[in-house]
């Protein structure tokens, strides 16, 4: 008998549970993964049935041949050119065919490595945390489909002829294996290399990620802001060294738009002999300076760059720490990467990192408006386009800012525009909404992107060179680490003005009531953010952990082990401090020998040594110790191993211990006791006391004698006088 009704049960429980993260995945949709799983349940129930009925080789020629249009059409037209969702889908297709046609052995076989692949293409593109429950299940229903098989080949040897096999306990062997499989893993995923991204749409890259932040393009329509202002998405993280005031702002600024066209902005492609972008010079203390002021504070930020967009910057910054990787410490002894300055404050790096970035930014001691560049003597020029400026917008700037100092004439348009016209989102996404004359003449009410268009423009119609800034404004506390985090609901435009006696000023004529405010503390926003910090440590180290992380993880256990010999060598805080300060590279001749780095002498090894030897007798001690009717019946099995040789281990217990009886039978009451311990144990599921464990070990020993001995029914033992076997 093949048991090949339960044999295909189990498979088809494997093939439901296979794809199961796909349609999460945005990889096929739905409507597929739900037809997939029809095909699959009349398929286990034709197999629950026994019916019979499965289909021939020529059937399954047949319906690949008639799925080839399907697949073409599937790549042309549905996919679009993606590659992935067909091959998922002929993937869906081929395991449905497959299990419809189990006829040989070899067949389920072949089907079990099609459910794999689906495995492979559902977990190599998952990036939720929630892919572990979903792989930690696949693996322990994939252990009991194993083992099943196993047992069911086994018992069809033996000619077993039951219709149902009896329950074996699995249990412990199952979840035993799950969580070594787990442990396994653990230092392969650390130490195995990475060289290439990891998942087929992962973000991958090695430095860590962060969520994608809103789109700052090149190009913005005056609603590109408020369709991301719903999203809780995270944006930015940042941690300060000294808790700011509770006065300060947290404006930053990701980019800048200087050209009005259309009712959309866009960033001027500057001329080239305007010199766009400046590489700035480190100072002697290793910052990149952005403003003429002392540093009072420093904020550290996490972010993850965008392709042509700028590196999100405070407008109270005046210095710039790029904190390098791992990697590029190792590789080039680098400090931080190159940074450029373009003339509209927009800061990048000059050679951009995959993932993230992770720099800090010191801050000025007050809260300030001005926004200081080396390049401040090119940019006026450019912010005084007068595309998108009517008669009316400039008849109503001069009505508004009358006469006096820029910042006079600023402030006055500014508290015009946020105390009498009125705040909503109801316009977005509608034509009427998508016009700077609309919004000031007629409708007086709109979002951010609104507000700070019209001043732009208006501020321009009176010569005033200003343009429109995008960033976010605010950010939300979370107690369970300390840091701020920065949404895409705090995503917000404003504007940047130019005062030729103080320089770049900021102004905000979005009335307080649109301006991104952090929500009330409670339990849905303290579970949000305890949510936020599991994705946080997820992207960081899983999704994106790579070569750099590594070398930094090796890094930091070679700075623990020569910590640790130099404690046993007495000079542990002398190790410690050589490993965290780098050493110039120099010719050994010529650097004195005091001042030598650290070494790994024979000496310092003696700790790992005695550490393996610990771990060895550890072991050892194990094994001895743990004894149960199992490791019993084994022992006793093994003298049989010269007699029967390779066939020991197919031989069931039964016909062991009678085998082992014939052979030895004056031990025939111990051998019999014991085995019968051993079938209790590993069939029936019974668990040993401490007073069995100690009968088992007791017949174990009685029945490994050679002497011939008489078992008393009180369980005393008495040596004959006959001879001793061989």
């Amino acid at each position: 008998m093949t048991f090949g009704r339960p044999k295909r049960l189990l498979l088809g429980m494997l093939a439901l549970l296979a794809p199961l993260p796909l349609p999460f995945n945005q990889v096929i949709g739905w409507p597929s993964l739900v037809t997939f799983w029809v095909a699959v349940g009349l398929f286990m129930r034709r197999a629950w049935q026994d019916s019979g009925g499965w289909l021939p080789n020529w059937m399954m020629n047949l319906l690949a041949l008639g799925y080839l249009p399907v697949l073409f059409f599937d790549v042309t037209a549905l996919s679009r050119g993606r590659i992935l969702q067909p091959v998922v889908h002929l993937l869906l297709f081929a395991l449905a065919v497959k299990l419809f046609a189990l006829r040989r052995e070899r067949d389920k076989w072949q089907t079990l490595l099609v459910v794999f692949f689906v495995f492979l293409a559902a977990t190599g593109t998952s990036v939720h945390p929630a892919v572990v429950l979903y792989i930690v299940a696949f693996l322990t229903l994939a252990l009991l489909l194993l083992s099943r098989f196993t047992s069911f080949e086994m018992l069809s040897r033996h000619a077993r002829r039951a219709p149902e096999m009896e329950s074996v306990p699995l249990a412990g062997f199952v979840t035993g294996s799950v969580i070594f499989a787990i442990l396994a893993a653990i230092p392969l995923f650390v130490f195995l290399p990475r060289l290439r991204s990891p998942y087929v749409l992962g973000p991958g890259g090695g430095y860590g990620s962060l969520t994608q932040v809103s789109s700052f393009q090149d190009v913005m329509r005056l609603d590109g802001i408020g369709r991301v202002r719903g999203s809780r998405a995270v944006a930015l993280r940042l941690t300060y060294e000294t808790p700011p005031a509770s006065s300060h702002e947290a404006r930053i600024k990701v980019m800048t738009y200087d050209r009005f066209e259309n009712e959309q902005w866009s960033r001027r492609v500057r001329r080239p002999r305007r010199n766009e972008k400046r590489l700035i010079s480190r100072q002697p203390d290793g910052f990149y300076p952005l403003g003429r002021e002392p540093v009072y504070s420093w904020m550290e930020v996490w972010m993850q760059p965008f392709r042509g967009v700028g590196l999100a910057i405070p407008v109270d910054a005046v210095e710039l720490d790029v904190i390098p990787t791992a990697l590029e410490k190792l590789v080039s002894g680098a400090t931080g990467s190159p940074v450029l300055l373009d003339d509209s404050g927009v800061v990048e790096l000059s050679f951009g990192r995959p993932t993230m970035v992770r720099y800090r930014v010191g801050l000025a001691e007050a809260p300030r408006t001005a926004v200081t560049s080396p390049l401040l003597a090119l940019a006026p020029e450019l912010e005084l386009d007068p595309g998108g400026v009517t008669p009316r917008i400039a008849a109503l700037a001069a009505e508004v800012m009358g006469e006096g100092t820029m910042l006079e004439r600023g402030r006055r348009l500014e508290t015009h525009l946020a105390e009498t016209f009125e705040y909503t989102t109801d316009l977005i996404g509608a034509p009427e909404g998508e016009s700077i004359e609309t919004f000031l003449f007629e409708n007086r009410r709109g979002h951010c992107e609104l507000f700070a268009s019209s001043m732009v423009l208006m501020l321009r119609s009176q010569g005033v060179p200003a343009r429109l800034a995008t960033g976010f404004l605010g950010a939300e506390y979370n107690p369970i680490e300390g840091y701020y985090i920065v949404r895409q609901s705090n995503a917000h435009a404003w504007v940047e003005a130019h005062d030729e006696a103080r320089g770049w000023r900021v102004f905000d004529p979005t009335p307080p009531a649109g301006r991104p405010m952090a929500s009330e503390a409670g339990l849905a926003q303290l579970v949000s953010q305890l949510y936020d910090f599991l994705l946080f440590r997820w992207d960081r180290y899983i999704l994106t952990y790579g070569l750099a992380d590594q070398v930094g993880f090796v890094a930091s256990l070679r700075e623990l082990w020569l910590t640790i010999t130099g404690w046993f060598g007495g000079d542990g805080e002398a190790a410690a401090e050589l490993v965290s300060r780098p050493a110039p590279l120099a010719d050994p001749a010529t650097v004195p020998e005091e001042e030598l780095p650290a070494q790994m002498t024979p000496a310092a090894w003696w700790p790992l040594g005695l550490g393996l030897l610990l771990v060895t007798g550890g072991f050892f001690w194990y094994q001895h110790q743990r004894f149960d009717a199992t490791v019993a019946y084994l022992r006793l099995r093994e003298r049989l191993r010269p007699e029967l040789g390779p066939r020991l281990e197919s031989v069931p217990p039964l016909a062991m211990v009678q085998r082992y009886v014939d052979r030895y039978p004056h031990c025939a009451r111990p051998a019999r006791e014991l085995v019968e311990l051993y079938l209790g144990e590993s069939f029936a599921g019974r668990r040993l006391s401490a007073e069995q464990v100690r009968r088992a070990r007791e017949l174990l020993r009685l029945a490994l004698r050679r002497d011939r001995v008489l078992l008393s029914r009180g369980g005393s033992m008495l040596r004959s006088s006959s001879p001793s076997e061989g």
